[in-house]
């Protein structure tokens, strides 16, 4: 079982769900495909440091970021997650993207990274 000590829950489309966290001192995350009835872990997710932030563009492609300078992209759904490189060791506190090239990410510090490439 994942315990996911600093949770961030988001909707990827009206049945899934995904969180992250620290889980038991590794990044986590845990899908939910009936709405957050239950919760299963996401095993392999390559990070280790906690994670601050996950969220979803549509119901494939998601992005999560933590400490350390540490980004994931899904584009399965959270089923598998990669990591991306983002050129920088502060803690990233949350993302967002407006479309599949285009979005951010804010960082400790007052930071923010930015990408026109979909974090490539």
């Amino acid at each position: 079982m994942t315990t996911l000590w600093r949770t961030t829950a988001r909707a990827a489309s009206a049945r899934l769900l995904a969180a992250c966290g620290d889980g038991d001192g590794d990044g986590a995350i845990v899908r939910s495909t009936d709405r957050g009835q239950s919760w299963r872990p996401v095993p392999g997710t390559p990070a280790a440091r906690t994670l601050n932030d996950v969220r979803f563009l549509d119901a494939t492609l998601g992005h999560a970021v933590g400490q350390d300078g540490v980004q994931l992209a899904s584009r399965d759904g959270g089923l598998s997650w990669s990591a991306r490189l983002t050129g920088t060791q502060m803690n990233l506190q949350a993302v967002f993207f407006l479309d599949e090239q285009t979005g951010w990410i804010a960082g400790s510090e007052g930071s923010i990274l930015a990408t026109a490439t979909g974090g490539r």
